[in-house]
């Protein structure tokens, strides 16, 4: 069986499609997060921007 066909046939469970959704959209905002940081901002000021407090996961 292909992982695509797998994948869905599980999704037709509306909890494990839930969880899939919810960790998808997870996935695209790290992407999108690491993206603009190796662009143009620190971690610092990501977090200034987001008001999330980072000393106690990363330093820059």
């Amino acid at each position: 069986m292909k992982i695509d066909d797998m994948i869905t046939e599980k999704r037709k469970n509306p909890e494990f499609n839930s969880t899939y959704e919810a960790e998808g959209e997870k996935l695209a905002t790290a992407v999108a997060l690491y993206h603009k940081r190796i662009h143009d901002l620190t971690q610092s000021e990501s977090a200034e921007r987001t008001d999330n407090d980072t000393s106690d996961h990363w330093e820059d």
